[in-house]
């Protein structure tokens, strides 16, 4: 590995063992720059220059391709961070960009009754169009897709309208590397009951419906606590298409672009069922929050539940028989904690005991920055594995932090502006990667370095000695499956070039796939293949790697 020292006080260039490319950069001693974000006089030199390119190409219908007039087109400039151009298509479908400055470009087009895209666009990622000497920018095929529109209405068991109640739309699709269920569009019902989604793309997806009944809700309200008649103490459980409240066994609707397809809800109200968490008349002055989740498509929705509370305590209202995840945010002293716990809710009512609560972990920790003082705000996270809801515990003036949650496994993270987490270290409790894994009856204690300086790489991927646009590229870390966190990904712009940026250091390895957005990267087992024909690279702070990847093809 060849590295060259600029300045006293310049971070370490280097070049990758797979280098084709001369790896050459200066950065200045305590500011991070990027060729992502230039200084302002590169931006004046680039605005002055006289463009001398074109963007061209057409807009033709995904499905059919038919050519698409009256789109309206845009370029943005990715590379300085400004400018923007707008412009029509013809009858033809055409669009042409005249007096480009040499850049790159994000192209998107938008058409009323068809998705929003960007070009060769995959998940949030895209292929800006490269322009200059020897780039190809003109005669484009840009392919836009048709929207759906899935609309209904959503009733109560008496026939009327229920207003006010939340839809959401989830797809089922690889998102994060893994084939999931993630939530794409929410709406509410009008007056009426009626709700529509517009801009769906083809796929396959479910559909939820949740609500209060407005009678219920009305006197909790007016009284703050809970009604007397039975009648008036119920609630809706959540439904999914076609009208079941287990998401495990809702139907799944094929929807094809341009589509449109009705889809009816109706609620039954039962009886609801209340939830009391003690506490001290001292604990509820200072302050105190609960919210409630349940898992849906294995992600945390937030349920909105009334609370009412007396000197004792505080009662979660309108819930149904279920298995809840619990969070109680408490006050003391200008510093919040939090508590987590499981509540499999059965009767008409049911009670958080204190020996309940002795079933959670106490997990300690202290952060270290070697730049002195942390940021204000600062906090730690552990998100659990499961069920993805998250724990915050804010630090004190220490860096000392405290988590209560039961056992189980979580990602530990930071949220500590401009840092990341260095290294990780456990006692007490097992530690891979970043995932910690705590067991009832222990006390596990976590010992935190923060980082500062991030590193980047930026490349170019080839295939048979030509630069492959529209490729996955990846950046995998040690322990893949135990430091999610840590990935990168990009995709190759219309030069085949690419950034990932932010990385943190360690040691990594660099693949490049065709159509890789398709797969299911975070399984180890789906990545071991491409591994093999893998580069590795160790990344440090403030590094800026360059480098040529050659395509794997699946």
């Amino acid at each position: 590995m060849a590295r060259c020292r600029k300045q006293p006080r310049c971070s370490a260039c280097r070049e990758l063992t797979f280098l084709v490319l001369a790896a050459c950069c200066a950065y200045a001693g305590g500011a991070q720059q990027t060729a992502q974000a230039p200084s302002m006089a590169s931006q004046a030199s680039a605005q002055q220059g006289v463009g001398t390119y074109r963007i061209s190409g057409r807009v033709v219908d995904a499905q059919g391709g038919t050519p698409l007039a009256r789109c309206v087109v845009e370029i943005v400039d990715v590379k300085h961070g400004f400018g923007s151009r707008t412009g029509l298509t013809g009858e033809d479908g055409r669009f042409l960009f005249e007096g480009v400055s040499p850049s790159k470009y994000r192209l998107s087009a938008s058409k009323h009754g068809f998705v929003t895209e960007s070009y060769e666009q995959h998940d949030e990622f895209s292929t800006a169009i490269a322009v200059g000497p020897g780039l190809v920018s003109e005669d484009l095929m840009f392919k836009l897709t048709p929207g759906a529109i899935l609309s209904g209405t959503v009733t109560d068991e008496s026939g009327e309208p229920v207003r006010q109640a939340q839809v959401k739309l989830f797809r089922d699709q690889d998102a994060d590397g893994i084939r999931s269920t993630r939530q794409q569009a929410i709406t509410n019902t009008d007056d009426r009951g009626a709700f529509e989604i517009a801009n769906i793309g083809p796929g396959a997806y479910f559909l939820s419906a949740s609500a209060q009944p407005w009678y219920a809700r009305q006197v909790q309200g007016m009284t703050g606590s809970t009604p007397d008649d039975a009648a008036l103490d119920v609630a809706y459980p959540t439904l999914f298409y076609p009208d079941v409240t287990d998401a495990d066994v809702a139907t799944p609707i094929p929807i094809k672009g341009g589509e449109r397809l009705q889809t009816d809800f109706i609620f039954h109200a039962e009886h609801a069922v209340h939830l009391r968490i003690p506490m001290t008349e001292a604990e509820m002055k200072r302050g105190y929050g609960i919210s409630v989740n349940h898992s849906v498509f294995g992600e945390p929705e937030n349920l909105p539940v009334n609370m009412s509370s007396d000197g004792s305590g505080a009662t979660v209202d309108g819930l149904l028989p279920g298995h809840y995840d619990v969070t109680v945010t408490k006050n003391d002293g200008g510093r919040q904690s939090e508590t987590h716990f499981f509540a499999d809710v059965t009767g008409d009512s049911a009670q958080v005991s204190d020996e309940e609560n002795k079933t959670n972990v106490t997990v300690t920790g202290r952060v270290i920055s070697n730049e002195g003082k942390l940021p204000p705000g600062s906090g730690m996270a552990l998100v659990a594995r499961h069920s993805r809801n998250g724990s915050f515990a804010q630090l004190n003036d220490a860096g000392e932090f405290t988590f209560s949650v039961p056992p189980g496994s979580y990602e530990v993270l930071g949220q500590i502006n401009h840092h990341y987490l260095a290294t990780v270290s456990a006692t007490g409790a097992s530690l891979v990667g970043r995932v910690l894994t705590v067991k009832a009856g222990a006390a596990p204690r976590l010992q935190i370095l923060l980082g500062s300086s991030y590193g980047q790489i930026d490349g170019t991927v080839m295939h048979d000695g030509h630069p492959a646009s529209a490729a996955m590229v990846f950046l995998v870390p040690d322990h893949p499956g135990e430091n999610t966190i840590l990935f990168r990904r990009d995709q190759s712009d219309s030069d085949g070039t690419f950034t990932l940026p932010g990385i943190l250091p360690g040691h990594y390895r660099v693949i490049a796939i065709e159509r890789g957005w398709e797969l299911e990267w975070a399984k180890p087992s789906v990545l071991a293949p491409f591994l093999v024909k893998s580069r590795q690279v160790d990344v440090r702070g403030n590094d800026h790697l360059q480098g040529t990847i050659e395509l794997q093809t699946r």
